[in-house]
């Protein structure tokens, strides 16, 4: 699937006299958290909203405030939008939420809390800007460094080395990370590239979720039990030995 998407892409980008999509691509982890946008006006702190459901958001400005990586000037006095995601750091989660087993979950509460408590051990990597002319991804990301802001890991390859990072994150990289990613976002590094690709199904056709395998598990079976639904249809359920999985205790 990840191949078909990019010969598509190097398809539709010849009839526009492109260059090549696959072979300078831009690959990102993909972090497993809640999307937050931050307006600056003259590189001061403004307005914080999250994505919500893709038309309305969450204003949590002042919760924003107070989560690291998120500084109330900007290095330079710039006039900007930039969208970042907010996490939880797997050793935040242990020190300030040993309760909780789910960092992505807890960061989303937390971050939504009226009385903002918690917020302070919340992180936001950033990965998109807005209001700058930039001529790839590169360089927004370069840009994003200079005004202060801590962005994911990157890396600029073909469609081959994509493959191959993919690979490496899956068997060895994932597990090193102090957050959690659930894939690697692949896009084509060129913006103008982007741009004239256009959208497919309100997504940009120029990048894709290249997301890693479900997790799964082997345990033992130790019970099967029946249960009655509201509509009166009964069904067997099988209980296990608890296994933990994906941040659950599976029984």
């Amino acid at each position: 699937e990840f191949r078909k998407w990019a010969a598509r892409c190097d398809e539709l980008a010849a009839k526009d006299n492109l260059p090549a999509i696959s072979k300078n691509l831009f690959v990102t982890e993909k972090l497993d958290g809640l999307s937050v946008s931050i307006v600056y006006e003259q590189g001061r702190f403004k307005d914080a909203i999250t994505r919500g459901d893709g038309l309305v958001g969450e204003r949590i400005s002042a919760n924003a405030r107070r989560m690291k990586g998120v500084p109330a000037k900007l290095k330079a006095p710039a006039s900007v939008s930039v969208r970042g995601e907010i996490i939880l750091e797997l050793s935040d989660l242990k020190k300030a939420f040993p309760g909780a087993a789910n960092p992505r979950n807890q960061a989303a509460g937390t971050s939504k809390r009226f009385d903002g408590q918690g917020c302070e051990h919340l992180t936001v990597l950033f990965y998109d800007l807005e209001g700058e002319e930039l001529p790839d991804e590169v360089r927004k990301f370069a840009r994003l460094v200079e005004l202060g802001l801590l962005t994911p890991n990157s890396e600029v390859t073909d469609l081959e080395g994509a493959i191959s990072l993919h690979r490496q994150y899956a068997e060895q990289t994932r597990a090193k990370l102090d957050y959690e990613i659930d894939g690697l976002v692949v896009r084509a590094n060129d913006l103008h590239a982007q741009h004239m690709l256009g959208e497919k199904a309100n997504r940009p056709r120029a990048a894709v979720a290249y997301k890693f395998a479900s997790q799964a598990k082997v345990t033992r079976v130790l019970e099967i039990f029946w249960e009655t639904g509201a509509s009166g249809r009964v069904s067997p359920v099988a209980g296990v030995e608890p296994v933990e999985m994906a941040g659950a205790t599976v029984h």
